[in-house]
C-alpha cells in the first residue's frame, strides 16, 4: 500500500505547479491517479479479508482438512451472501449492501482457509 501513496505522491508532485505541458499530459496524469486509487481501493478488500481471517483462525484454529466439508462451509458463506443480495435486489430496494459486503468478506475467508488446509 505504501507504493501506492508513493506513486501517487511522485505524480502530484510531478504536477503540483499545476502547469501541465498540454491537455493530453493533464488527462494521463488523471488517469494514472486514477488507476492508483483504484488499486487502493482493491488492497482495501483483501486487507479486510486477511483481517478477518487472522481473527477466524484465532476463534476456530480447526478447519476441515477434507475438501468436500470446507466446501460446504464456503457454499454456506455464499448463500448467506445470496439471501443479502436478494433482499436488496428484490425484497428491500432500500437496504444498506454492508452486511452483503460483510458476507463477501466471509467468502472470501472461507476460500482462503479452505486453499490454505488442502492436502497435497
Amino acid at each position: 500500500m505504501k507504493d501506492i501513496f508513493k506513486q501517487a505522491a511522485s505524480l502530484l508532485s510531478q504536477h503540483a505547479d499545476g502547469d501541465f505541458v498540454s491537455k493530453t499530459d493533464a488527462f494521463n496524469a488523471a488517469a494514472s491517479l486514477h488507476d492508483i486509487m483504484l488499486k487502493f481501493d482493491q488492497w482495501h478488500w483483501i486487507e479486510q479479508a486477511l483481517d478477518e481471517l487472522k481473527r477466524a483462525e484465532e476463534k476456530h484454529p480447526n478447519w476441515p482438512e477434507d475438501a468436500i466439508y470446507a466446501l460446504a462451509i464456503v457454499g454456506e458463506e455464499y448463500g448467506e451472501a445470496l439471501r443479502e443480495a436478494v433482499k436488496i435486489e428484490m425484497t428491500e430496494p432500500d437496504r444498506s449492501v454492508d452486511n452483503l459486503k460483510k458476507e463477501l468478506i466471509q467468502v472470501m475467508v472461507t476460500c482462503l482457509r479452505t486453499l490454505k488446509n488442502l492436502q497435497s
